[in-house]
């Protein structure tokens, strides 16, 4: 985790944002997409249609796995069944939102300087339910992303929300859509131009956030991203993520040690004082 320590002068300059994706929401009970996928993939209806998940599963991008679903779920007059699904994957265990999730997020707010932007792949409410933060600022309606928006601070849900959930980007047509608006795309790029990102929970598989990455590269700035053990990363990849896209790849462990490996991370450079992580010489970062 030291080789973080290099997001440093970018927390110091309120030039850092965060990138969260379901990684950070599973501590709280969600489900992640290939899990919502694998629970279509086994509910009778589509079983009986004699369709094998495990021929599916890692075949086929998960957006597109949802959108052939809901056809399925569709055509059995079983639309019900699908949304049920999908709204399962987005609700959190109140358990596990308070024992793991909330005290997360509540190191993760003892980074001083804040940074003061989030964009999300997610649809849940879990960071909103922590009442962390403004709850004024939310946004996730398609006029909310404008680059503009960047002046201030908020919660970016750039996939949909719960409060319109129909409306989200569970399947591959409406993903694409969303992906095509030239509003939008010149959001995401004043995100990545402005800002050094540190990804939290992310996969880093939406070839096109990389895409955007690549366009607004910028050999004097760089992008964090932490994954775990279990996404089998290798060292040539992750060469390819920095040679290619400026993201240093820090592999920090099991995944179900990162509450604890990132809370030490951050009690080590901010806690006591909010300057103590930033008294760190840029020539090193």
């Amino acid at each position: 985790m030291d080789r973080l320590n290099k997001i440093l002068p970018y927390i110091l300059e309120n030039k850092c944002a965060f990138f969260v994706g379901a990684g950070l929401s599973k501590v709280a009970g969600c489900y992640d997409w290939d899990s919502v996928v694998q629970k279509m993939l086994d509910h009778p209806l589509i079983r009986g249609k004699g369709i094998n998940r495990d021929e599916l599963v890692g075949a086929a991008l998960n957006e597109e796995l949802i959108d052939y679903c809901q056809q399925l779920f569709l055509e059995g007059n079983e639309e019900h069944q699908f949304w049920g699904i999908a709204r399962k994957a987005i609700t959190f265990n109140p358990e596990l939102f308070n024992t793991n999730y909330l005290p997360l997020i509540k190191i993760i707010k003892q980074i001083s300087p804040s940074p003061p932007i989030i964009l999300t792949t997610n649809i849940d409410s879990c960071l909103e339910h922590t009442n962390e933060y403004d709850l004024s600022e939310v946004y996730f309606k398609t006029d909310d992303f404008t680059e503009h928006k960047f002046n201030g601070s908020g919660i970016f849900h750039i996939h949909g929300y719960i409060e319109e959930f129909e409306k989200s980007l569970l399947t591959r047509k409406k993903y694409i859509s969303r992906y095509q608006e030239s509003g939008f795309k010149t959001f995401l790029k004043e995100f990545f131009t402005k800002y050094s990102v540190l990804f939290l929970g992310y996969s880093l598989r939406d070839q096109e956030i990389k895409d955007v990455i690549l366009e607004t590269k910028d050999e004097q700035k760089m992008h964090f991203l932490l994954v775990p053990e279990e996404d089998g990363l290798t060292s040539s990849k992750i060469s390819l993520y920095y040679d290619m896209y400026r993201i240093v790849t820090i592999v920090y462990g099991r995944r179900d040690s990162f509450p604890s490996i990132f809370g030490e991370w951050v009690n080590r450079n901010f806690k006591g004082t909010s300057l103590k992580a930033l008294e760190v010489d840029k020539s090193n970062a």
